[in-house]
């Protein structure tokens, strides 16, 4: 979730049960997510707002999730969670360790139960991999080998040559979902969330041409290039370049604007 100034929020969540259900009570989670955070993203107040709304739903009460507010330029990481799995960390050089997470019961579980904010910094290059219980539930013998095995399936995922790019050849997530899979099937249903903090910085576009209308498509084509450089899709791309276009065919409204070609920047 967007949450403006370079933030973002991540999330998972697992609810009791599995099917139908649970996709409904993590609906409903989702929703009481999206609008507390709107109020108040930070994981304390998110966590606490959560745990009020679970307390009222019987088919949300018990549900785990994790929850940290990401700033992309800083690469710093603030999260809680509530009965939910730590993520884990996959590092520029492959090395893996799972982020500490203090204990504290699933939602709704125990009333007046505090929150602990834990702070991470992400460095560039590295992964952070979110996850459901299913993600992690099946035969192994005890909890560290199925999360021996996620972090295992993680790495070698993101080994892909251009797994990370925008347009990619394998969806990350996605891959790692499958690789987690056991010969008998997902036992529980399966998120994987994987939000990755680029190695490398972008420097500011500066564009200085002839105040003339031929100079657009020159300006469409430098932009188009230093957002693809920045790793944007291809929508979001679209609206930013619709957006600068429509700015720069508009002419200035001061009194000091003359109808003939000038330079701009």
């Amino acid at each position: 979730m967007a949450l403006g100034s370079g933030r973002v929020a991540l999330v998972v969540g697992d609810a009791v049960g599995h099917g139908v259900p649970a996709a409904g009570a993590m609906s409903r989670l989702r929703g009481a997510m999206r609008s507390s955070a709107l109020r108040d993203p930070s994981p304390a107040a998110v966590l606490a707002a959560l745990d009020a709304f679970a307390a009222q739903m019987e088919d949300v009460e018990g549900a785990s999730v994790f929850y940290g507010v990401l700033d992309a330029g800083t690469g710093e990481f603030a999260y809680a969670a509530a009965g939910h799995p730590p993520p884990l960390v996959v590092g520029p050089d492959g090395r893996t360790n799972f982020l500490p997470v203090p204990p504290r019961p699933p939602l709704g579980s125990l009333p007046d139960v505090a929150t602990t904010v834990t702070r991470h910094v992400l460095e560039q290059g590295a992964t952070l991999v979110l996850f459901s219980n299913g993600a992690v539930a099946g035969p192994a013998a005890d909890a560290s080998d199925a999360l021996d095995r996620l972090a295992e399936v993680a790495v070698e995922v993101l080994a892909t040559p251009g797994v990370l790019e925008t347009e990619g050849p394998t969806e990350p997530a996605a891959a790692i979902a499958e690789g987690v899979r056991s010969p008998e099937g997902w036992l529980d249903d399966v998120a994987v969330l994987v939000a990755h903090r680029r190695d490398d910085t972008q420097d500011p576009l500066q564009i200085e041409l002839t105040a003339d209308p031929a100079a657009l498509p020159g300006v469409r084509r430098r932009l188009s290039t230093w957002l693809t450089a920045l790793g944007m899709g291809e929508q979001d791309r679209v609206g930013v370049m619709v957006a600068v276009g429509r700015r720069a065919r508009t002419p200035p409204s001061t009194p000091t604007a003359v109808p003939s070609p000038g330079r701009c920047r």
